[in-house]
């Protein structure tokens, strides 16, 4: 083999060697892309479930199932726990809002995210509660116009009583379970 031919060998080679790098390091780009929207919606699954066994606490359910109904009994105490545990839910929101506009958060989750708003913004204490979050000038303008936004589609309704609804389900399925036995 000549010096030319080699010389020519040794650049096909050093191509390959080179297209081969380009092709693993795009599928690490990927992979790590995809690893950090795993570990970012591993993060939002665990503040829901740290927030679900808090407001399982009976001293936070309390209080937040009276704010939630708009008691007005309430003493300042109550209405400002409620409110910091509401703003918590407000902050974490407004971070997925962010995520999802950033292309971090896919719209199946932002989806399921803004439903859960749509839904307590139906509890005027709630309602009460965004109104104050939203006059804050430190969030963001964009989620700040969302919840304004939201705040005139959502009409106060009452929310689903969870106690009576799973009564309800267990009283059926017991019915069922008699009438088969």
């Amino acid at each position: 083999m000549s010096l030319e031919e080699s010389y020519y060998v040794s650049q096909i080679l050093s191509t390959v060697a080179v297209v081969a790098s380009l092709i693993y390091l795009a599928l690490q780009t990927r992979q790590t892309g995809l690893n950090q929207k795993a570990q970012m919606h591993e993060s939002r699954s665990l503040w829901v479930r740290h927030e679900a066994r808090l407001l399982g606490e009976p001293s936070v359910n309390t209080v937040m199932r009276r704010g939630i109904s708009s008691d007005m009994t309430m003493n300042e105490q109550q209405i400002e726990q409620f409110y910091y545990h509401a703003t918590s839910f407000y902050m974490s929101w407004e971070e997925q809002f962010r995520q999802k506009r950033e292309g971090m958060i896919d719209d199946a989750r932002w989806s399921s995210t803004e439903g859960y708003i749509r839904i307590f913004l139906q509890s005027p204490g709630w309602r009460a509660v965004a109104k104050l979050y939203v006059a804050q000038q430190r969030i963001d303008p964009a989620f700040a116009a969302l919840v304004s936004r939201l705040l005139k589609e959502i009409k106060p309704a009452k929310l689903v009583a969870i106690a009576e609804v799973w009564k309800s389900l267990v009283t059926e399925d017991l019915a069922t379970m008699n009438a088969v036995a």
